[in-house]
């Protein structure tokens, strides 16, 4: 699955409802205060800002032979 693929490269999500929500609220608060405010979620430290082709991508999420 192209999840599998890349989970190493996506940030950290919030583990329950609750937790989403509270995040979500943060962000509106600050933007209120600040309408200029905006979030870039942190990637992990492997994230090194490439991308794979597409088909390279479709072949390891779908075991597709090359």
């Amino acid at each position: 699955m192209l999840c599998a693929v890349i989970e190493n490269d996506l940030p950290p999500a919030p583990v329950a409802l609750r937790a989403t929500w509270r995040e979500m609220l943060e962000i509106h608060r600050r933007q209120r205060e600040n309408p200029d405010d905006y979030t870039v979620p942190e990637l992990p430290a492997n994230a090194d800002g490439e991308t794979a082709a597409d088909e390279v991508l479709e072949r390891e999420a779908g075991g597709i032979p090359a």
